[in-house]
This record gives structure tokens, sequence and C-alpha cells, in this order.
């Protein structure tokens, strides 16, 4: 079956850009890219797509983001809609009357900025849990804000010693107030009846559609834990031929590294062989993050904080060489996660390693975040090989930036935040990833806020903020780039995904608009006409009349920063 897509301004070409006014689809792939007449005379008898003079890209590729939770988000309890802490307290109480059968509350979306010094508390809670534990993961995924019943239930007391890798958050007598930060939101989570806590294959498909209709057309899944179920969610789709995409999973790497963690990763890579889920990757999470001074600093946090000195390190640096050493051996691709510079050097160092022991020749070696960089680390980074995954949405100055890191960074280290110009002026190799549901996926508010180093506009942002760090604002087309072929690669899919190129699956998106021929400051409101994977479409939007084309603001759309679950 052959498709000749007509009446376009297509973006061919990975590393040099060649706009083509036609491009002919069979069986799924890239065939031939050209002039519609040329193409029209040598394929009479293809299908004829005419869309109008639109302008098409390939399709975007999520290289950090976790569809389960924000699938879970939509349909759980969301805070995301909410702003203030009365805002959050009407959004429980709504919920807990509308789901009566619910043994908890669960949800997630609430933002730390909401809070007094960012942390909330139990007594927050009183009058609208409805007797129930209540247990609520925040927008960035590393701290839970419970009741007191739920700390009962999980029988959290002001003896209940520090769990490695998390921090309890204490009142002046010891006794927990409410808040557990990164590790220690599994004491409560690991009570929470599987049934209440998360429907991963329903959640799984939610995420899908949704990711679509804003031409995602393929993701690396940042963290699938094996006791969560995550896994099993996506064997599911397989089977019911529900799975409309490609995914690499990146598998979670425990930080207690405990044995025979190797083999299940190697067992779980071989159960999808064949499969449309590739699980190849090893999710490797060094730090937390600079709000929760968690993240992992070469230079102490300069006020105090629930974790004094230089934040978390969460992995024993000789084992982790070891574990991840024979994982580069087996293949695996690795995703690590860091935020602050000491987590960014753990990083180049175990790369360094793996490279001395076991060559070039392995998978693929990505960073996510790099929030706080030493510049002095960037020559090292390129030499290594490492690439930098960019969560773009977050270089802007809104409360996370200007009230919870730069006051405990200082000024040197809070204006070297994501420095995204300056891994492409290295030479290092650049995609992009959400990190939704801790962030919008729309790649086109992302694309925004990497051009133009400002919010997205909405009613709550100031009209005259300032442009964060001008000198590290990406092209638009560098930005396109990295969300497509850049990404492609941190997958170890760019030899078919990516780019518009033949002999490549023909995956791209039909805009509403020519978004390089408008200003900059109107690149987020790009909406999404078709999606189409391996030729086909999967998502085409219902028009509507609408003022500026903007998405409306919605609890899938959360404008918030961090780094949800890493």
């Amino acid at each position: 079956m052959s498709t000749l897509i007509t009446n376009a301004l297509i973006l061919g070409g990975a590393a040099v850009s060649v706009w083509h006014r036609a491009m002919l689809v069979e069986d799924g792939k890239v065939a031939r890219l050209g002039d519609e007449q040329a193409l029209r005379a040598a394929h009479p008898d293809a299908e004829v797509v005419d869309l109008g003079g639109r302008t098409v890209l390939p399709g975007f590729i999520d290289a950090h983001v976790h569809p389960i939770l924000g699938g879970q988000e939509l349909i759980s309890c969301s805070l995301t809609d909410g702003v203030t802490i009365d805002d959050y307290r009407a959004l429980i109480s709504a919920y807990a009357a509308a789901n009566p059968d619910r043994e908890w509350i669960v949800g997630s979306g609430w933002s730390m900025d909401a809070f007094p010094g960012g942390v909330p508390s139990a007594t927050h809670l009183e009058g609208v849990d409805d007797g129930r534990p209540v247990f609520l993961m925040n927008r960035d995924g590393h701290s839970a804000w419970v009741n007191t019943i739920a700390l009962e239930r999980a029988g959290i007391t002001a003896s209940t010693p520090e769990p490695h890798g998390g921090v309890i958050e204490r009142g002046a007598d010891g006794e927990p107030t409410g808040a557990l930060h990164e590790l220690a939101a599994d004491l409560v989570r690991v009570v929470v009846p599987p049934i209440e806590l998360l429907n991963a294959e329903q959640a799984l498909l939610v995420a899908q559609d949704y990711l679509l209709s804003l031409g995602i057309t393929g993701w690396q899944d940042a963290g699938i834990h094996h006791d969560r179920g995550y896994d099993r969610a996506y064997r599911a789709l397989i089977e019911r031929d529900a799975l409309r995409v490609e995914v690499e999973g990146a598998q979670w790497l425990p930080a207690e590294l405990p044995a025979g963690i190797v083999e299940k990763m190697v067992a779980t890579r071989r159960e999808f062989e064949g499969t449309p889920v590739s699980m190849t990757s090893v999710k490797i999470m060094l730090d937390g993050v600079i709000e929760t001074h968690t993240a992992h600093l070469k230079q102490p946090y300069l006020e105090p904080g629930p974790i004094d000195s230089t934040g978390l390190e969460f992995f024993d640096p000789e084992r982790l060489l070891e574990v991840v050493a024979e994982l580069d051996s087996l293949g695996f691709n690795l995703h690590f996660h860091a935020v602050g510079d000491a987590a960014l050097r753990q990083a180049i160092d175990v790369v360094a390693h793996c490279r001395e022991v076991n060559g070039w020749d392995t998978g693929v070696k990505h960073v996510a975040h790099v929030q706080v960089v030493d510049h002095a680390d960037l020559v090292d980074l390129r030499r290594v090989g490492l690439a930098v995954n960019a969560q773009t949405l977050w270089a802007r100055l809104e409360p996370y930036v200007t009230e919870l890191a730069i006051p405990v960074l200082g000024d040197e280290r809070g204006y070297s935040q994501y420095p995204f110009a300056s891994f492409l002026q290295h030479g290092i190799a650049l995609g992009m990833g959400s990190d939704w549901s801790v962030s919008t996926p729309n790649p086109f508010h992302q694309l925004h806020v990497a051009v133009n180093r400002r919010p997205v506009p909405k009613p709550t942002v100031p009209e005259d903020v300032g442009v964060f760090m001008p000198e590290e604002r990406l092209t638009l087309i560098d930005a396109v780039r990295a969300f497509t072929i850049g990404s492609a690669h941190l997958s170890a899919r760019a030899e078919r995904k990516g780019s518009l190129e033949p002999g490549k699956d023909a995956d791209f998106v039909v805009l509403d608009r020519d978004v390089f021929a408008g200003p900059p400051s109107e690149i987020y409101t790009t909406r999404v006409d078709q999606t189409w994977v391996g030729g086909r479409i999967v998502f085409e939007r219902q028009h509507e009349p609408a003022s500026n084309g903007a998405e409306p603001t919605s609890s899938a759309e959360p404008e918030s920063k961090e780094h949800l679950n890493g």
C-alpha cells in the first residue's frame, strides 16, 4: 500500500534540514521525498493525502517520560490544577466525596512552592481526608505528602531511623510531620494496597492516547519498576495488540543493588525481545533534587535544610562501578539521573570506567536533567561519549528556580543551570524528554522554553518575567532536532526513527501552522493536527474555534518543574 503525502512543507534530513513538498510512504516506511508533480507521475496508483499546505515534522520522541504515572495522575486524585493549599484541600475533599469506596486517597501533582518553606504537613490534610489514609506525591515525584493515619499505618514514629537515600521531615520533638522525601516515601508506599496505588495497565492506555495527541510517536520509559508491575502493563498491552508505538524501557536499578538484579534485568530484556518494547536500558538515579537539598553538589548548600552539606549520594560508589560496568558489558544502554554537579561528575566517572573496561562498542549512555553544571566538566562529558537528555521546560525564571534553587545555590551556581547551548557548543549530543507527569509532555511548550528561556504565557505568569540565561537559548531547529533525531539516538533507534529519510519509519506529525514562520514568542501556540506512526494516522484533532491555538490548561498539562522519580 502506497500513500502520497502532498501539498505539504516537510522537514527531511537529520543533520541537515532539507524541505520537501511531497513524501511517498510504502509499507510504513518513507520511500521517497521530493517534488509533488514528479512523485505523482511516478506513482499514479498511490493514495493521495492533501495536507493543504501544512507543515510536517518527524514525530517527537520523548526520551525521558513516566507514562504510567502520568496516566495514573489523570485517573486518580490529581492536584495539578491547584495553586494554593486551599486549592489542594478542595480537590482532595472533592475526590474523597466522589470515591467513597477507596480505602486510601492516592494521587499526585502538588507543588512545593505552595507551602511555607516548600514543605507540607499532615495538619494541612485535617478535615479533608474523610478518615482515610492519604498518600500524595508531588509534581517532581521526589516527595510524598501524607496524613497522620498513613504515618500510623506505616509505623513511622519519632524512633523511626532515616532510611538510606531518604529524609523524614520531623518537628522539634522528632515526630514525623507528614512530608517524606526521596526513598522515605517508600515507607508508606509499601503499605498502600496495590490496587489503590496504581492500575498500571489502565494508566498506560490513557497515557498513550494523550501522548499521541501531542505528536509523541515513541518514548523511553524512564523507570520500569519490576515491583510495581510496569513491565507487566506493557506486556498486557502488547498481548492485546493495543500498543501503537515503540518504547524503550529503562529498568530501574535499586539503590541497594540487591543480589540477582543483573540477572533479573537480563531476563526482563529477553522476555520482551521481538516486541515493540525493548527493555534494553537501565535507569541509574544518582541523586535527588535541589528543592529538598537531596541533589548531590560539589560544594555545600548555602542555606540549612532537611539535608545539610552537599546532599545525597544514592549509591555506594565502588559497588556502583562494579554493577554498571557489568550491565554495560552485557549491552545495556545507561540512563543516568543527575541534578547536582557532583552527581554529573559521578556519571562521567562511571562512564569513563565502563569505557576503560569494556571499550567503546557498548550501548548508548546519557544523563538526564543536568541542572547544576560545573562547566569544567563539559569537556570530559564529551570525551567519555556521555549524551545529555534535557528537560527544557524547567529553564525559566519561575518559583522553583528563583525561590527554591538560586537562594540555596548562590548566583554563580544558580546561573549555571540547564546550559543547553553550552552542551551543543562543546559537541555534546543532545536529546529531549518531558519527565511527564512532572511537567507537560506538550513538545511545543518545551520547545518554546528551550528557544525563549521564558515561561509559557498563562494567567499566573507575570508578563514582565525575564529571560533566564539568554546565552543558553537554543535555536528552534536545534531544539526540534534534539526532540526528534537526538532522542532517537538516546533510545538507540536513530537508524530507523527520528528523521524523515528514505528507509526510515514513517512517523510524523502534521501541524496547524508553520512553526518556523511565526515569532519565537508564539511557539507554544502550535498544535498537532495529525499524528502518524508507521504510515498510519493514530490521532487526528477535531477542530474547534480557538482564539490563539494554545492548549487549554488542564490536569494533564502541569506547567511545573521537575524530576519525577528521576
